[in-house]
């Protein structure tokens, strides 16, 4: 179903196609998805929304056999709270070039078994508290190319597996001591062009096992000298 005008998906749409494993909706004009759209939708993996116009996210999306989630070059402004709270076996989320600026601490409830989350290209301005408890089990988090200048401190609390964030292109010139606390399995971090003067020293003592720190086109202009320490592990410094 692949560009074929497409404007909203009605309930009970698809309710006769109970084997159907990958969905693809993407390059319509889809404004709206009505309660029950992907009802009797039992066997559905991969659900492709991607390039549509897409205002906002309720839990209109609930059928929870699925992996694969796609929302993204949308115009999502809004994800409701718990929107996601059904899609238990969720494993990737791209929700990347969308106009989203806020995130919750209840935004992603119910993601446990998500991997992959896809975040750039928004409207992103800061990063609260507790934002990400909800995905322990999440690996890579792109965040790279919105409008963040504040992270809070626990901004990355309950991100117990993860091992790569990227958030470059963003615009925090300062980050807050604690930012990156237990982080112990973060293996890349990307903060190229974010514009940072300052790092905090013991920044990265937690990340014990960083292999790649990428820091280059910064206005670092200070460091204290127990900056790096904890990184034992680096290979890549840029």
């Amino acid at each position: 179903m692949y560009g074929r005008g497409l404007t909203e998906i009605p309930a009970n749409s698809f309710l006769i196609f109970s084997d159907i494993r990958k969905l693809n909706l993407a390059s319509n004009r889809i404004s709206y998805v009505k309660d029950g759209a992907f009802y009797g939708l039992s066997s559905l993996e991969e659900l492709d929304i991607h390039f549509n116009r897409l205002l906002k996210i309720d839990r209109n999306i609930s059928a929870n056999s699925i992996i694969d989630l796609n929302l993204s070059n949308n115009r999502i402004e809004i994800i409701g709270y718990e929107t996601f709270v059904e899609l238990h076996n969720l494993k990737t989320l791209d929700i990347s070039g969308n106009v989203l600026s806020t995130l919750t601490n209840k935004t992603l409830t119910g993601l446990i078994k998500l991997r992959s989350l896809d975040l750039r290209y928004n409207r992103l301005k800061s990063l609260e508290s507790d934002v990400f408890q909800n995905t322990p089990n999440l690996k890579q988090l792109l965040l790279s190319f919105n409008k963040i200048s504040t992270t809070h401190q626990g901004a990355f609390n309950g991100l117990l597996a993860i091992d790569h964030i990227s958030l470059e292109y963003n615009v925090f010139e300062v980050l807050l001591p604690g930012t990156c606390n237990n982080l112990t399995r973060l293996q890349i971090l990307n903060m190229a062009n974010t514009h940072l003067m300052e790092i905090p020293g013991d920044l990265f003592g937690d990340l014990v096992n960083l292999k790649r720190l990428i820091l280059y086109s910064n206005k670092l202009t200070r460091q204290e000298h127990n900056t790096f320490y904890g990184l034992e592990k680096l290979e890549f410094l840029n």
